[in-house]
């Protein structure tokens, strides 16, 4: 989370939502949404 805030800081909102979709993906890999959401 602490890397997710210090984005936000250098850029818009509406980037942090993107980039944090994409770090998601990454991070889950090729998972499914079922399990994309239970990391959420």
């Amino acid at each position: 989370m602490v890397y997710d805030v210090m984005h936000q800081s250098m850029s818009p909102k509406r980037n942090h939502r993107v980039h944090i979709l994409k770090t998601q993906r990454k991070s889950s890999g090729m998972n499914s949404p079922r399990e994309r959401i239970d990391h959420l």
